[in-house]
């Protein structure tokens, strides 16, 4: 598989506006050690502990994988950039990067 991603560090990532785009039946460690990811972990308010992995293609698409530690351990949910419509154009890149391994989930 080529790789036509990474993973951005915290230091270039550039802040925007995000909208939930789907949820992927693949936990963040699997995502992790498949590919070499090192999540970030953060206490968001309301919501406790949360791991994200920041993402961006290589025609420039961005995405951030997130696990949160009260929610489901079988998935990751996927937010994506909000210029980057339409969204299912950019979930069908991000899954095709990914791998045959990261399928969308029914919830």
């Amino acid at each position: 598989m080529t790789r036509n991603f990474r993973q951005l560090a915290a230091e270039v990532w550039v802040p925007g506006y995000f909208s939930d785009i789907a949820i992927i039946s693949q936990t963040m460690e699997s995502l992790a050690t498949e590919h070499g990811f090192t999540p970030e972990r953060v206490v968001e308010d309301g919501l406790g502990w949360v791991s994200f992995i920041p993402l961006q293609l290589d025609d420039g698409r961005r995405f951030i994988l997130e696990w949160y530690d009260h929610g489901k351990p079988e998935v990751t949910y996927v937010r994506a950039d909000i210029t980057d419509r339409p969204y299912s154009a950019a979930l069908d890149k991000l899954l095709s990067a990914l791998g045959s391994t990261a399928q969308p989930s029914s919830g």
